[in-house]
């Protein structure tokens, strides 16, 4: 192995770093990471690191060390070394690129890094770098690979690392000159690579990750390389499996670049018809899912890039729009979502149109189907992980802003009347003995749920009237009932305006509460809530009905739902006239001293009772709000018969900080409310 200087700084490095390879220990991990960050800010890292490098019989995670400690200290502890060692330092990181072309990658990026930093902060050289660089590796074919590497990390490394001690002055002038002033030249030399004979495909990819580098940092336009052989072999490798995903890759980022399309139409009039000309790939390779997704991604970034050219030119960009809606189709639920982004950023440029051309609402109407396909659970969830389910929660809720994106170019109108279709085509097949799953009749009232927020409540809607009219006869599958109860509390706006429905609805919830499956209750809750909220007043000759549904389904329930019931009770309160809204909190509120009262004893048992009980006296009083100054009669006492009962409890349980904050705090908010 290498010798250096100092052997046993040598084999400290080497001990520490096989702690990393063999080692479980967190204790000894930390260690041996403090002690080799502490030796790379150390004078003596400098040779100990260019010589373990450099070294023929070094283990390549020791030269991978050393590499990085180069890196490092370059960017931070070049002021260790005198200005005329620098000239050495730069050709020891030469002479290692040259070493290292051929690999192992890791390394030869971080000889990379180094050197981009060493020139930045070397203003005699910065000037003449890369062209040195050129003429010294780029005609030896051993180097050409450790050159263009150096040339892929560059322009990312000089615009990012802020790290770099230069002032605002010096940074300017030096990414001039390391990178403007050479574009063309990088440009011809790529130009030769990509067109020379015998190229490999190792180099290939190189010459495409360094012209990505160089478009993505805005050195090297997309005018640029449309002018090019780049670009036609670029186009070339997507149809091969070597170099597909980073001419895919490029080709993204060269798209991306074309945004100011007034100064890019020359190239994306050269993009555009390429790109459509591959839409048969997405048939021919749909069994391929990272293929698929690449394509997707290429047709989505043109998408959405050219979106207002789309809205302007439909004829010509219509085949963009299929694509992405090809896409969109997948099964494959990870790659449909790629194009989610696009629907709503043109969804959002349609909508601002005057009128929509028919053939892009086509498109937009079987999206529509599609995705209300995507939101049908799994025909057998229990075969999913949780993991998968949670993951899946989160698609369809993402897919119900798409279905709102939908209403943009369809109007919600439509969107409502076509979900609606699908829900009673799957109800009538239902009834006419066919099976039908419970997903089908889910699906769209998920839909519907969604679309809630894109209607217009002030106008009259038949297909609402028919939706409320189907709810209280959809199958008891907990699934759907849950879907049923959301998508009510969602149009409870609409049933304040129609009162008719309210008993039908209350009838619906209240029945939910009694269900076994504890998210159908937490959503019965839900529903009740905005019933109540939206509807309170309507909802005044019910609220003896709920007196008795608490009284006697209220104790079976968890506290959470309980909570709702006392919250919607609440709103229904608040509408009342001050008299009457104070006799009927007063008895609601003397229920639940009844029932605190009546706890025995002492243990922890007994003062969760009571804290449910102060929780839900408290979540009553919230809602319904202060009478004012001028306190009703029903409520002359009340603070003298609240404290008999607060002073009681909290002389029991005073040392409970639960019961005594809620206690303290009833008894303010009585003085105001009971």
């Amino acid at each position: 192995m290498a010798t250096t200087s100092n052997p046993e700084t040598l084999q400290k490095i080497v001990a520490a770093l096989g702690v990393f390879a063999t080692s479980t220990d967190k204790q000894q991990i930390a260690s041996a990471n403090e002690w080799l960050q502490d030796f790379q800010h150390t004078i003596e890292a400098w040779e100990v690191s260019s010589t373990l490098l450099m070294a023929a019989d070094s283990p390549p995670p020791l030269k991978m060390f050393a590499a990085q400690t180069l890196k490092s200290k370059v960017v931070y502890d070049l002021n260790q070394l005198p200005s005329e060692q620098l000239p050495l330092l730069r050709d020891t990181l030469v002479s290692a690129l040259q070493q290292f072309s051929s690999g192992p990658r890791n390394t030869l990026v971080q000889i990379s890094l180094a050197l981009s930093s060493l020139a930045m902060q070397m203003p005699d050289w910065a000037p003449t770098a890369v062209q040195n660089l050129i003429e010294t590796l780029g005609t030896t074919p051993d180097y050409v690979a450790g050159l263009l590497q150096f040339l892929a990390v560059l322009p990312d490394d000089v615009s990012t690392n802020t790290r770099i001690p230069v002032s605002d002055d010096e940074y300017r002038t030096r990414s001039q000159s390391l990178l403007t002033e050479n574009c063309e030249n990088v440009l011809n030399l790529l130009t030769m690579y990509i067109t020379a004979q015998g190229i490999t495909p190792h180099i290939q990819k190189l010459v495409f990750e360094v012209l990505s580098s160089w478009v993505v940092s805005g050195e090297v336009s997309a005018s640029m390389v449309g002018q090019t052989p780049l670009f036609d072999s670029m186009f070339e490798a997507l149809a091969t499996d070597q170099l597909f995903d980073m001419a895919g890759d490029l080709l993204c980022d060269l798209i991306h670049e074309t945004q100011e399309l007034d100064d890019n139409m020359p190239i994306v009039e050269k993009i555009v018809p390429r790109l459509i000309a591959l839409q048969p790939q997405l048939e021919a390779d749909k069994e391929d899912p990272d293929k698929l997704r690449l394509w997707c991604k290429i047709f989505c970034e043109a998408g959405e890039t050219y979106r207002m050219l789309i809205v302007h030119h439909t004829e010509t960009f219509l085949p963009l729009v299929q694509a992405i809606a090809q896409c969109a189709a997948s099964d494959d639920l990870d790659i449909a979502q790629l194009t989610f982004n696009f629907w709503y950023r043109l969804g959002q440029s349609l909508g601002k149109q005057r009128s929509i051309p028919s053939d892009i609402s086509k498109v937009y109407e079987a999206v529509l189907n599609t995705f209300i396909g995507h939101i049908h659970f799994p025909m057998d969830p229990e075969s999913t992980t949780a993991q998968d389910q949670d993951d899946f929660r989160s698609f369809r809720h993402d897919i119900g802003d798409v279905l709102k994106d939908c209403c943009y170019v369809l109007g919600a109108d439509f969107v409502l009347d076509r979900t609606y279709g699908i829900l009673a085509d799957a109800l009538e097949r239902g009834m006419s003995g066919n099976a039908v799953a419970w997903q089908e009749v889910e699906a769209p009232l998920f839909a519907m749920r969604a679309l809630g927020g894109e209607i217009d409540w002030t106008q009259q809607n038949e297909k609402i009237l028919k939706i409320m009219e189907v709810l209280p006869g959809l199958p008891a599958h907990p699934r759907v009932r849950y879907a049923a109860l959301m998508l009510i509390s969602r149009y409870t706006p609409w049933v304040a305006k129609h009162p008719e429905h309210i008993l039908s609805q209350l009838t619906y919830i209240t029945s939910s509460f009694q269900d076994s499956d504890l998210e159908v209750v937490s959503a019965a809750g839900h529903a009740l809530k905005y019933l109540c909220q939206d509807c309170r007043a309507h909802l005044v000759p019910y609220l003896e009905q709920l007196y008795g549904f608490l009284a006697t389904v209220g104790p079976k329930l968890m506290q959470e739902d309980r909570l709702a019931i006392y919250e919607s009770i609440g709103w229904i309160i608040s509408s009342m006239p001050r008299d009457i809204a104070a006799n009927t909190l007063r008895k609601f509120a003397v229920d639940i001293f009844s029932t605190i009262q009546v706890v025995p004893g002492q243990n922890a048992t007994h003062a969760k009772v009571i804290i449910d009980g102060l929780e839900q006296l408290e979540q009553l009083l919230d809602v319904v709000g202060s009478f004012g100054e001028d306190l009703p009669p029903a409520c002359e006492t009340t603070a003298v018969e609240v404290w008999a009962v607060m002073s009681d409890i909290i002389a029991q349980y005073g040392a409970l900080p639960d019961i005594c904050d809620r206690s303290t705090r009833i008894v303010g908010k009585s003085h105001i409310s009971l």
